[in-house]
């Protein structure tokens, strides 16, 4: 991933399989817009045309393996939104499901990203099955995804965690691996643990240190999850871990923590480089598409001095039965929450959507909700629209 206004790493390698001598071998690497070449940054100089970067090789003998590498900017313009963020340090509404044994999720503040706690359930020789369960959400954007931190030191292959999904209330299903944009599962989950056939799981030791002193030093693993399938549903996600009476993980710290749990709208970059050979003549061979996932702009409005100009919403249809899509922009980025609320004062439905300049609509199911006269409220920090 890089972020806006970042500069990533590009590594290319060639190797010569056919078994002559290949003349005048041209590497090509299309960037998208938004990308640009870092000048000098390439251990093989490259021509350019527009976004074209063209390295020419000369021969390649049999077997003969080529690097290049070099660095290419993003624009500080394209970055992926931000929709809903819960980082685990406040009051938490997710809850806590224990099937078997005694282990529970609990905070840690040993083990965190940020700013503080992370949720861990530890890693014991007894048989566990324990989930903690988020709160719902109703899936938004155009690349939707759900991105988590996580390390794990557990029992490869046998103690196990997974992420499943409940869709518009329907069962809780596991996430395939296919699912995963970026960094899936480490492998197949014991059989004899769950007793679910084919399932797929993190497990073993994410890096880092789990004994002493330093435990919190270790790499955070940031995981991507597929939600482009679930526009416009709502969505509830379990991280569910489960353990066996064999042996447990080494260290002094054990077990799955989870932090800074996002749903974001994606902007990606996808590439692909192609090499030919006889300058341009021969067979030409490309790679499969690279995508380049952009983070969020982590500078986010307090939300605390907004006022009535710079944000604006309506809803459509007006009157509505079963579903209304709900629009709004605002001039600065800023995190807020609409909510729907009954005559009498009662919330009953809120959920949170993150405003910048852009437009943005959010689909709200009310097919269960009576016929009648409701206010719709739309809060960031101490303003209030309806």
């Amino acid at each position: 991933s890089v972020n806006p206004g970042g500069d990533a790493i590009v590594e290319l390698v060639a190797v010569n399989h056919i078994p002559t001598r290949q003349k005048n071998v041209i590497i090509t690497d299309q960037l998208e817009n938004g990308m640009t070449y870092v000048s000098g940054s390439s251990s093989v100089a490259p021509e350019i045309s527009g976004n074209t970067l063209t390295f020419k090789l000369g021969e390649m003998d049999f077997d003969k393996e080529i690097k290049i590498s070099y660095k290419v900017k993003a624009s500080k313009d394209n970055k992926s939104v931000r929709i809903s963020l819960e980082n685990f340090d406040k009051d938490i509404n997710w809850d806590i499901q224990k099937n078997e044994g005694n282990e529970d999720w609990l905070p840690n503040n040993d083990v965190f990203r940020s700013p503080s706690t992370s949720v861990h359930i530890i890693n014991e020789v007894n048989e566990s099955d324990a989930s903690i369960i988020s709160e719902k959400y109703i899936i938004t954007g155009k690349n939707p995804a759900a991105r988590f931190y996580h390390r794990y030191n557990t029992q490869y292959g046998n103690d196990a965690g997974f992420v499943e999904i409940n869709v518009n209330n329907g069962p809780f299903i596991p996430v395939k691996k296919e699912k995963f944009l970026r960094n899936g599962y480490t492998g197949p989950m014991a059989y004899v643990t769950l007793a679910i056939p084919s399932l797929d799981a993190f497990s073993g030791n994410s890096g880092g240190n789990w004994s002493g002193t330093n435990v919190n030093s270790g790499p955070w693993v940031d995981s991507y999850i597929d939600l482009s399938e679930y526009i416009g549903q709502s969505v509830v996600f379990k991280f569910r871990f489960g353990s066996d009476t064999s042996v447990k993980a080494s260290g002094d710290v054990t077990g799955w923590f989870i932090d800074d749990f996002e749903l974001i709208d994606i902007y990606k970059y996808n590439t692909s480089a192609c090499i030919i050979a006889d300058n341009g003549s021969g067979e030409r061979s490309c790679t499969q598409t690279i995508q380049t996932l952009v983070n969020t702009d982590i500078g986010i409005s307090s939300a605390e001095n907004i006022n009535e100009d710079v944000m604006n919403f309506k809803l459509s249809p007006n009157p509505a039965e079963d579903y209304v899509i709900f629009s709004a922009s605002s001039i600065k980025g800023v995190q807020a929450k609409i909510s729907i609320i009954s005559p009498e004062g009662r919330v009953i439905f809120e959920n949170n959507v993150l405003l910048d300049k852009s437009t943005r609509y959010y689909p709200l199911d009310i097919s269960n909700i009576p016929t009648g006269f409701y206010l719709v409220k739309l809060q960031a920090g101490t303003h209030v629209s309806t």
